[in-house]
């Protein structure tokens, strides 16, 4: 954030107010879409496995011979690169010097540059899992079976085809789904969800009630806003980092070695963001540079199914 001082100084302020243009925390959902897994390196390895067990085998001994050998499961390996992804800024003596409450220059300096990190981190975990390649099964809708293109279309049919690609693939069912804040508003109005519920539930229709019909634990609805509008650009423009896809995903509730899932995000350090923070003698100004580790991969794109298009 670059402060001027008169910016920071002005006659008779509101003492207990300031508008801060800081988004809700729960807009922010990479790190349930992909839950943290804690690294000591920032490269290296994890197991695989194939599902060669799955295969039929002749398991009948009769007596007097020797029982058949047993299929295994072949083992292999995969990498991640954890990176570190940083921002900073300086903030001048003179501006906090100056600064009246509740104006807090190098607070308030850290709070954007933490902000910018969520951001690039939530469209980042994004294009991981929004892409073919993070999936073993896909559809695109036709703009006829788009589910804001009539009241007749099927989205929890649709969720159905996703889910049993899942069951099929990996032998559990999917149990959370990842949608954007458009989305959301064409479903909570739908008639195939409406349908379900009218004689069980009144009122607004929540995420929560839209999970139970699509019989899922959860359903992620991404919030989160990013400025298409490069800097300098007087007529600002806004767009949901999440778009208008659905991704179905079986997501270990506890994850732990072995444990079958879709996406996971390497971290070091806990996942979360540290601050440096020194005094810059040649800026006469406090340097501050929050920094965070982390790294998203699709371990098992057998646990996903992604609709793309779900709706216009």
């Amino acid at each position: 954030m670059s402060y001027q001082q008169t910016d920071v100084h002005v006659n008779k302020p509101l003492t207990d107010y300031a508008i801060r243009f800081l988004q809700d925390d729960a807009n922010f959902i990479a790190d349930k879409v992909a839950p943290k897994v804690n690294s000591i390196k920032l490269a290296d390895k994890y197991y695989t496995y194939d599902r060669a067990p799955w295969r039929q085998s002749d398991d009948l001994r009769k007596a007097g011979t020797q029982s058949n050998k047993g299929v295994t499961a072949n083992l292999s390996t995969a990498a991640f690169l954890i990176e570190k992804y940083s921002l900073h800024d300086v903030v001048p003596d003179d501006v906090m010097d100056e600064a009246d409450s509740p104006i807090e220059p190098q607070q308030d300096t850290v709070a954007d540059l933490v902000e910018q990190l969520m951001i690039n981190k939530e469209i980042r975990c994004k294009d991981e899992f929004f892409v073919t390649s993070s999936v073993q099964n896909y559809t695109s809708l036709a703009t006829a079976s788009q589910w804001g293109y009539t009241s007749t279309t099927t989205p929890i049919d649709d969720f159905d085809t996703g889910n049993f690609a899942i069951q099929k693939e990996i032998g559990k069912e999917s149990n959370q789904a990842t949608i954007g804040n458009e989305v959301y508003k064409v479903l909570k109005n739908h008639e195939d969800i409406l349908d379900r519920i009218k004689y069980t539930q009144k009122g607004i229709i929540t995420a929560d009630i839209i999970a139970a019909c699509m019989d899922i634990d959860s359903l992620l609805i991404g919030k989160g806003i990013y400025m298409t509008t490069g800097e300098g650009i007087t007529s600002e423009s806004m767009s949901y980092i999440w778009g208008k896809n659905m991704l179905i995903q079986y997501v270990s509730p506890r994850p732990s070695k072995k444990r079958l899932t879709h996406g996971s995000q390497f971290v070091k350090k806990g996942g979360g963001a540290s601050v440096k923070s020194f005094y810059d003698d040649k800026a006469d100004g406090q340097y501050v540079e929050p920094s965070i580790y982390y790294d998203f991969k699709a371990v098992s794109k057998l646990c996903g199914y992604t609709i793309f298009g779900a709706v216009a």
